[in-house]
């Protein structure tokens, strides 16, 4: 494992970059997930002390921290009220769906030493143009660090290249529901089962953008248009830019075109030149060459950040941009 995963487990094609302890390609229920993914264990919330000047312990009353019983590893320190959300509490919240089919256990793992835990499900599979699908999921992700709030929300992975992104549309987009860490966390995620429902909604209305998009060809003009639009030219005269900041933003954009037309997936019959070629390259250059590529850790950091960070934000740029171009097509 590298830096960023600490365990993880997947059923058939990993949608990711191939870590983890793979499981068969039949449907596995939660004891097998659980187990396979690393994630048995509970968390505790402990009291936290400091020193008194006369060498005492005073307890601090306002804060705990969150710990892993089966190693009392520190995983983070929360507000007094903080209500700890277990891992098999998420299973049991998605067990009711993978019973009656609606959903089917693909990954499951932990992230920097068990602070981050996730859960992806599919539900659903999309063909863009044919032989090139996308595969829906419902993500359960969770922190047991109090950095983040539980959060249920869908998203997209391209079959062929395994690029995964939080689903993106301008209208309606889906941001999933975040749930608070309180004592009422297991009660409230309840609501989460209206995700699927709103999920498979979104996931048609993603599909005929997806298809939409195949159908819309690129010029070199609405290329530059598109790619500027994620790395705007440096002007170096204007005062403001620098010869190295031009470079970095043209090496960026360089990339970005590479991608556009020979990036993976692109040789499919009906998907080169197009604005869905354009979206696939935006996608793959969140997934894998945003940020500093070489440094350890750095591709689960990136499947991070295409979900809930700036490489979100990077997608989302593209997708209302292409968006637009479609509008005034």
């Amino acid at each position: 494992m590298t830096a960023e995963v600490e365990t993880m487990m997947y059923v058939g094609e990993v949608p990711w970059h191939g870590f983890g302890h793979y499981v068969g390609d039949s449907n596995v229920d939660s004891d097998t997930a659980i187990q396979c993914a690393g994630l048995d264990w509970k968390v505790e919330k402990r009291s936290l002390t400091t020193p008194a000047a006369d060498g005492s312990l005073i307890e601090i009353p306002t804060h705990r921290a969150v710990v892993r019983a089966t190693d009392d590893k520190v995983l983070g320190v929360v507000g007094k009220g903080y209500g700890v959300f277990q891992n098999r509490d998420a299973f049991k919240f998605l067990d009711g769906l993978v019973d009656d089919g609606s959903l089917r256990y693909h990954t499951a793992g932990s992230l920097k030493d068990g602070k981050h835990i996730w859960i992806l499900a599919q539900f659903d599979r999309l063909e863009v143009v044919k032989g090139d699908f996308v595969d829906m999921f419902l993500l359960l992700y969770n922190t047991h660090d109090g950095s983040k709030k539980i959060r249920a929300l869908e998203t997209a992975t391209r079959v062929v290249c395994a690029n995964t992104a939080q689903q993106a549309l301008r209208e309606g987009k889906g941001k999933g529901i975040g749930i608070r860490h309180t004592t009422h966390a297991i009660e409230r995620l309840e609501e989460a089962k209206e995700v699927l429902i709103a999920s498979r909604k979104r996931a048609k209305v993603f599909g005929r953008f997806a298809k939409n998009l195949a159908k819309f060809k690129f010029n070199g003009t609405l290329w530059t248009q598109f790619s500027e639009t994620l790395f705007p030219q440096v002007i170096v005269e204007d005062g403001k830019g620098t010869k190295l900041g031009k470079t970095l933003r043209d090496n960026q954009r360089n990339k970005l075109t590479e991608l556009f037309e020979s990036g993976r997936g692109q040789e499919i019959k009906g998907v080169g030149g197009t604005a869905w070629a354009a979206y696939n390259a935006t996608v793959e250059y969140a997934n894998y060459f945003r940020g500093a590529a070489k440094k350890e850790g750095a591709q689960e950091r990136r499947f991070e950040s295409s979900l809930f960070g700036s490489g979100s934000e990077f997608i989302d740029k593209g997708v209302i941009k292409l968006a637009d171009m479609l509008d005034a097509a």
